[in-house]
This record gives structure tokens, sequence and C-alpha cells, in this order.
């Protein structure tokens, strides 16, 4: 009790601390800014980075090298690149519009472009405007963009927990927000959850401008509920909050009988039942989406935010002058998106291989008798080491059987430490990273039971 107590206490004051960091900091760094330190002391170098490091220094596995490490702590989809190269090698040439300044709110072809993708996949029966998105290099632009235009410095943002470890650094480095870690209840309203959140956020100095959700859910590998996300968006109306939804992952459902709802699609469906409503939810409801994760294109830096909330689509256009996507990449991806028989058959394929490679890590893992939480989705799932920790359930227990893991058994896997989990053990696995999952992940698997049997 006392650990999670010191957890949370450092969760709340993470701000102040980083601040005094950042001071302290300045001058090692050579005589930058305390903004510098202030960035720097924001990203962390969580220890799983360094690991990752570590291990493609010491060599990935392969048939040829089975000693080698398996690296499951990066969020990247490489199954489908072959797909993606092969198409992206008949895209028209650079036209010459290409070599000039363009929009800075984005192309008006590749807006299109992602308007007709957005209709043709995971918003499907909906109209969207190009004219309501904005693109930026890739979303973690797009949100650290965000938060400079929603909140002010020392404003909180609620993000469901455990989440992307990267929201903290999206939230922090550039806005100066507070991320505030919460846990929602597993099905029914969140309202309540929503509240006492807010509410201590409030207490501590940190009133709430922002809940970011995770949708389908980095770590998780599930999606929300109807029932879960209209209890949010009436949430946030209420309280005037603004609705981020995430939905990079929405591209990248295997599970045939999920059923995934986008919140523009909600949002939609609100304004039509409550037409007294729509101003509020056009000003504070809006979807985040990218190339990254469902196009295994994270190296092309493109992330996107749809929204109807002129003021904001015309703020994160000025500050595309800072963080535009390049607009040769802008014109390959609009010749593909405009491609839409081959979009379809890209996205079934990809369900198909994200399918195989989570069907070959959860088979290994029921196996071997490792708990997890069912995925339907992303490219990555949550499991339960808590059985390998010793000396008691601390993060420094589950520190030492990240090191464990990491130094003697050459498996690199996100600890749920730095997803903000709520108990101590459970770590993230990102099986879509690596070649020939359906051989390496078994292998993977094998490696952990070994490492928690000695336990």
């Amino acid at each position: 009790m006392a650990d999670e107590e010191s957890r949370t206490d450092m969760v709340t004051s993470m701000s102040a601390s980083k601040q005094k960091a950042a001071a302290e900091q300045a001058d090692e760094l050579g005589g930058v800014g305390t903004r510098a330190a202030h960035v720097l002391a924001s990203f962390g170098g969580a220890y799983y980075f360094k690991g990752i490091g570590q291990a493609i220094q010491g060599g990935l596995w392969s048939e040829d090298n089975p000693e080698g490490y398996t690296v499951l702590a990066v969020a990247e989809n490489r199954q489908s690149i072959d797909i993606m190269q092969e198409r992206l090698a008949k895209v028209a040439p650079i036209p010459r519009q290409a070599f000039f300044y363009d929009d800075f709110q984005g192309v008006e072809r590749f807006r299109k472009a992602l308007a007709s993708m957005l209709t043709n996949t995971f918003m499907k029966g909906l109209e969207v405007d190009a004219a309501n998105i904005c693109v930026a290099t890739g979303c973690g632009a797009v949100l650290s963009n965000m938060f400079n235009m929603l909140g002010e410095k020392g404003d909180g943002v609620l993000i469901p927990a455990p989440y992307y470890p990267g929201f903290d650094f999206d939230t922090q480095a550039s806005a100066n927000l507070v991320p505030r870690p919460m846990y929602l209840p597993e099905s029914g309203s969140c309202a309540a959850a929503l509240s006492d959140a807010a509410d201590a956020s409030a207490a501590e100095g940190h009133p709430v401008r922002a809940l970011l959700l995770c949708n389908p859910n980095n770590p998780l590998g599930i999606i929300y509920s109807d029932e879960q996300l209209q209890s949010m968006l009436e949430w946030c109306l209420e309280r005037r909050v603004h609705f981020i939804s995430d939905e990079v992952y929405a591209n990248s459902i295997f599970d045939p009988e999920a059923q995934f709802t986008s919140l523009e699609a909600l949002a939609g469906q609100h304004k039509a039942a409550h037409p007294e409503s729509s101003a509020a939810v056009d000003a504070f409801m809006h979807v985040v989406f990218g190339v990254s994760k469902d196009f295994c294109a994270s190296g092309f830096r493109v992330g996107a935010l749809l929204t109807h909330n002129q003021g904001l689509i015309k703020a994160m256009a000025a500050t595309g002058y800072f963080s535009g996507v390049s607009n040769i990449v802008q014109h390959a991806l609009s010749d593909i998106f405009e491609d839409t028989a081959w979009l379809q058959s890209y996205c079934d394929e990809n369900a198909r291989r994200l399918g195989a490679a989570y069907r070959a890590i959860s088979g290994a893992l029921e196996q071997a008798g490792i708990p997890f939480v069912p995925a339907v989705g992303t490219m990555m799932l949550w499991m339960d080491l808590r059985k390998g920790l010793r000396g008691g359930a601390t993060w420094q227990a589950e520190r030492d059987l990240w090191h464990r893991l990491a130094d003697t058994r050459h498996v690199i896997l996100t600890p749920g430490e730095c997803c903000h989990a709520k108990e101590p053990g459970w770590f993230r696995a990102c099986y879509a990273w690596g070649d020939y999952p359906e051989e390496s992940l078994p292998v993977t698997v094998r490696r952990i039971a070994e490492e928690i049997a000695k336990s």
C-alpha cells in the first residue's frame, strides 16, 4: 500500500519535480535554457528504451541466432510493409507543385484522400469534410500542438490507464500540461470515475482541460463500448472538457466480431438527438488518427486531426509551419488512399496478418499458463507476470523482473509502471515488430515462462 501511495505522489507532483530538474540540469547542458532541460526531463528516457538499443546491439533473434533478443517493446507494425512497398513503387511521379510551399493545414488533395480513407474504413457511412482535417508530423505532434492550443500551463489531462507511455511526453514537453492517470470501470457508465478523477486533479491545482482516450487501446488491445464512450462524451459536454479520441489503431482490428465506433460517429448521433448541443459537440469533440500503425509507416511521420472546431483548425494550421508533413509524402499517400480497391485489400490482409501474430503469442501464453487480457485489435497485449515478482508486489520488484528478462532471457518488454498500471507485475507485449512472429513469439513466451518458474 505504501508503495502505491508513493507512486501516486510521484505522478501528481511530476510537474514540480521536473521543473526543479530542468533548473538543475540547464547549466550542465552547455548553457541551454531551462526549457531544453524541461523537455529532456519530460522525455524521461525510460529504462526499457535502453533495453531496445541493447537488443539491437546484441543481435536479434533469428533461426541463425537462436539466443538473440526478442523485442516486444516497440509499438510498430512491420507485418505488412511488403504490401505498402509494392504499392508505393507504383505511385505516380512527383508533381511539380510538391516542390513549393503549400497549405500548412495539409495539401488539399491529401486531406481529401484522408477523408476518403476514413469513410471507406472505420468511419463508414459518415460524411467527412476535408476542411475539418489538419495534418502534422505524427500523432505525437498533433497532440502536442493541440494541448498547446487547448490548455494553460498546469491544466490537467485525464488519461484512462494503463496507457501509451508517450502520452506523458505529449502533454508535458511543450504544452506544460499535467497528465492525470485514472482508471475506468470495465463496463457501464464512466461518469463517476471521471468526476472523481477531475475533482481530485482540481483540488491539487490542476483543473482538468481534456480527456485523452486511446481507442482501440494501447496497451490493452481492447475496444471501448458505445455505452462507455457515450458516458464520456456526455460528461465532457457537461464539464466543458475537450474529449480527444486517439484512433490511430482503428484500422488494426483483427477480430471480425469486434464492433468499433469512432467518436466522430457518436458525436454526430448526439447532435442529431440533441440539436441544441451541436455547437458544444463541435467545440469539444476531436479525433486523432494517422498512418504509423495501421499502415506500417511510422517513419513517414504523418498524423491527423479531425475536428469541427474551426478555431482549433486555424491554430493548428498555423503551427503547420513548424510541423508540416513533406509534400512528397502527402503526394505518395494521396495516391494509395485514392485507390479504394487496394485500400480494402490492404486492410483485410493486414488484419489477417496481425491476427496471426496475435494468435501466435496468445496461444503460447495460454499453453504456458500466463494470464493476459484478450485483445481484439492493435498490435499489443497486456500480460500478467505478477507471479514473477520477488520480495512482494512493488514497482522495484517489477523493475527487477524486467531486468532479469532482458539480461538473462534476452526478452525486452514494456513495464507496466511506464504505462501507469494500477499494480506492479503487468507488462505490454508488442507482437508485430519482429520478423517471423509465428516462430519467434513462442520462443519469447517460453523464455518468459522459464524465468517466472524460477520466482
